[in-house]
């Protein structure tokens, strides 16, 4: 994928972004910042501020982003995870090596990493207690989709931080083991005659951060990738966008939501579609005239990245029916404040729990900046 320049208004004001409290220091080496032209080279400090102003942020979204961040920081276990049972969420350790994946993903978003950062000390931890799930073979987790999330999340951190690459060699070796013939990846087994959109999400983007990382990633894991969108219904000129759910070898794919549309636009993007593609088009469209739900919040943060990245009038639509009102959502009071609740999300309650809202929100509002545009004007 390609990542356009950053074409920002000259003399623009100035705006608070994700204003944090200081942390212990940290006692290792600064590396170089981040390349410009890396899908993360926006996320430093002056790249936030101007990427709010150009793109449709506000003083209160940052200020949400801050005290999200906040909160997950104060939550964060001792040994460097984050318990999803602790906060209305299942107890189990796939579960929790998928919500601390997600909570470094928020830091990261925000320009906090392992050397930089006012909380430097905690996405350290997290990303120590990852690698330290990671098994010989490479697996922060035998779930693929908490591996995916986890090697999203460790690829990230390499690609923003430089460093030992080992934890995301491994991350990429195990990944590729796990890719089905059919293109994407099942739950556990790649000889499975099934493969999920949702896990080839978070999968595709893992490779791809890897790949920015400088990871060596073939290009056939991304051409087996495209196979499986385009089994699941992907450029289908002759009928209503969809994406299915599950693909299967010998028969039409299995259920289709917004979600899996959303998974599918945003994947296609960093697979190289034009965003003049027909199809692109259409699937935009669908996911504009829906609109956000912040009851899923999974379908939305995929919408998000994926309307950001069609931009134009779809984007100015979808931002202004998610920003003001998921700002809205986030406590205020007490312990909680500065979380999401999970109660009201169809995975966040007894599932990811309150982590989970919380990071999905975050990200959700770090969009102006989480990773430059695709096409070079959004």
């Amino acid at each position: 994928m390609e990542f356009g320049e950053i074409e920002f208004p000259p003399s623009a004001p100035s705006i608070p972004v994700a204003i944090l409290p200081p942390t212990p220091s940290v006692p290792r080496e600064i590396p170089p910042a981040p390349n410009p032209k890396t899908p993360f080279g926006i996320r430093s400090d002056t790249g936030r501020q101007q990427a709010v102003l150009k793109w449709g942020g506000s003083p209160a979204s940052e200020a949400a982003v801050a005290r999200g961040l906040r909160w997950l920081a104060l939550h964060q276990e001792s040994s460097g995870q984050w318990s999803a049972s602790r906060f209305n969420g299942r107890s189990n350790s796939e579960t929790d090596v998928a919500v601390t994946g997600l909570a470094v993903l928020a830091f990261l978003g925000s320009g906090n990493t392992a050397t930089r950062g006012p909380y430097k000390e905690t996405v350290y931890r997290a990303l120590a207690w990852l690698r330290k799930n990671q098994d010989r073979a490479g697996a922060v987790s035998r779930l693929n989709y908490s591996h995916g999330i986890a090697a999203l999340a460790l690829s990230e951190a390499l690609a923003m931080d430089g460093g030992d690459d080992d934890a995301v060699k491994k991350a990429m070796a195990f990944l590729r083991s796990q890719q089905t013939v059919l293109g994407g990846w099942d739950y556990h087994d790649p000889g499975a005659d099934r493969s999920d959109t949702s896990i080839t999400g978070w999968m595709l983007f893992a490779a791809k951060s890897a790949r920015s990382a400088g990871i060596d990633v073939p290009d056939d894991v991304f051409r087996r990738v495209e196979r499986h969108f385009r089994s699941a219904g992907a450029g289908d000129s002759q009928a209503y966008p969809r994406i299915s759910y599950v693909v299967h070898a010998r028969e039409r794919g299995e259920g289709d939501t917004l979600a899996t549309l959303a998974i599918g636009l945003a994947s296609l993007q960093v697979l190289g579609w034009s965003r003049e593609d027909r199809w692109m088009i259409a699937a935009s469209d669908i996911l504009t005239e829906r609109g956000p739900d912040l009851d899923n919040l999974y379908y939305t943060y995929y919408a998000t990245l994926a309307q950001f990245q069609m931009g134009g009038a779809n984007w100015a639509a979808w931002n202004r029916a998610l920003r003001d009102p998921l700002i809205a959502r986030q406590r205020t009071k007490g312990d909680a404040a500065g979380s999401w609740s999970a109660e009201p999300d169809i995975w966040g309650r007894n599932r990811g729990g309150d982590v989970y809202a919380t990071a999905m929100s975050v990200m959700c509002l770090e969009i102006y900046y989480r990773y430059l545009p695709i096409y070079r004007k959004p």
